[in-house]
């Protein structure tokens, strides 16, 4: 052991980020999907997500079975405005409305992208959570609109 005392997270994390006036770019190492991986002293030893990191550093603890989204949509992006707290489903909602769902990738190959993944009015989407609430299935109601049932989970 070298008898170095490590750096404090804020100091690890600064020396990562190139700020812009828009996002906030992490620079270090960044996952599969591109967001920004740091150890912020985890116990089981794994990384966290940058963008975590950067809540918890400007705004405090993240509340318990929520996440940390982000408003525009760029994985690598630290920036804590452009960060909200929100739910498993306000992710799905989220993505959905900026038309960044897509059917699974067994089905891609299947179907043309764009073809039956589409949005929903409000008013659709209206009567489709009265179609599913009156029985009627999920996939029933996504060939009414002639849709995947994405389309139509993105609703709910």
């Amino acid at each position: 052991m070298s008898g170095r005392k490590p750096l404090p997270l804020a100091t690890r994390f600064w020396e990562k980020i190139e700020k812009t006036t828009a996002c906030w770019r992490w620079l270090a190492t960044k996952n599969n999907k591109g967001y920004g991986m740091l150890y912020a002293g985890k116990t089981n030893g794994s990384k966290d997500l940058a963008h975590r990191v950067s809540w918890v550093l400007h705004n405090g603890p993240i509340p318990e079975g929520t996440n940390v989204l982000h408003r525009c949509d760029n994985p690598e992006c630290t920036n804590p405005e452009h960060l909200f707290i929100g739910t498993h489903g306000d992710n799905m909602r989220d993505k959905c409305a900026k038309g960044r769902a897509y059917p699974p990738s067994w089905a891609a190959s299947q179907i043309e992208r764009g073809k039956r993944q589409r949005r929903l009015t409000q008013e659709q989407a209206d009567e489709a959570k009265r179609m599913l609430a009156s029985g009627m299935g999920l996939r029933t109601v996504a060939r009414h609109y002639g849709c995947d049932r994405d389309s139509i989970k993105c609703w709910m």
